[in-house]
């Protein structure tokens, strides 16, 4: 089924990506991909019909994205015991959109300080939101 649907799923994700955040840490192929896995790892798929098992696919998909906001949400939470001022970085940048520039302004300090946050925060982020998914 997913090698018959596969291009209805294709313009599926997109679609569930363009409502996200740019710097979203998925791509539409991941989305797609992870949606499926956890699709076919039901136990009893109840899929009535096409049209049925592309509305799971879509409810899939947003439960995936809701579920990476939630979870860099508490990882941020985290890490901002660790670093207060470069988690309110990453607030403005992955959530409020900020550029680099437009941070350094907000949060009084230089462009190379923001630089340095961003570097250090991606970094923990990636390796405690890596955790999750493995867990």
């Amino acid at each position: 089924m997913f090698q018959a649907l596969y291009g209805d799923l294709r313009r599926l994700a997109p679609s569930h990506m363009r409502q996200e955040n740019p710097s979203h840490t998925l791509s539409a192929t991941a989305l797609l991909h992870e949606a499926w896995f956890r699709l076919d790892a039901q136990q009893v798929p109840q899929w009535k019909n096409r049209a049925h098992f592309l509305a799971m696919a879509s409810t899939m998909m947003r439960r995936i994205l809701v579920t990476d906001v939630v979870a860099v949400h508490e990882a941020l939470l985290a890490f901002a015991v660790m670093d207060p001022r470069a988690a309110r970085m990453v607030e403005r940048r992955f959530f409020g959109g900020l550029t680099n520039d437009e941070i350094a302004e907000v949060l009084e300090v230089s462009l190379a300080t923001v630089k340095r946050d961003w570097d250090l925060a991606r970094a923990w982020l990636r390796r405690e939101l890596g955790r999750c998914k493995a867990a």
